[in-house]
């Protein structure tokens, strides 16, 4: 079986909360890790939660799926995809400094 394509990769990831929540942990990692240069002095080096943590807080979170199926409903416009805010922007990635907004806010 062929892998998937980017295309098909992408959509899988915006109409399915695992492979959502993948993305995002991927997005997360690559900006503590310094891959995302253009952001690395406000986030490299600093903390991040192990994935499967990430995971299930994510997938126990009421507002997540208030957010996704807000976002699912609507056509999922980028406005109002969920997004990962560190509520302290000079903390990384943890339990107590992360919260769902949506991309726009």
């Amino acid at each position: 079986m062929a892998a998937p394509t980017r295309e098909q990769a992408q959509k899988y990831e915006r109409t399915n909360p695992k492979g959502f929540l993948v993305r995002v942990y991927r997005n997360m990692l690559s900006r503590v890790v310094g891959i995302q240069r253009k952001e690395a002095h406000n986030y490299e080096g600093l903390p991040i939660l192990p994935k499967q943590v990430f995971y299930a807080w994510a997938w126990g979170d009421a507002s997540f799926w208030k957010l996704w199926n807000t976002w699912q409903a609507a056509g999922r416009p980028l406005p109002i995809t969920p997004s990962i805010d560190r509520l302290d922007a000079t903390r990384g990635y943890t339990l107590d400094n992360m919260q769902w907004i949506t991309h726009s806010e």
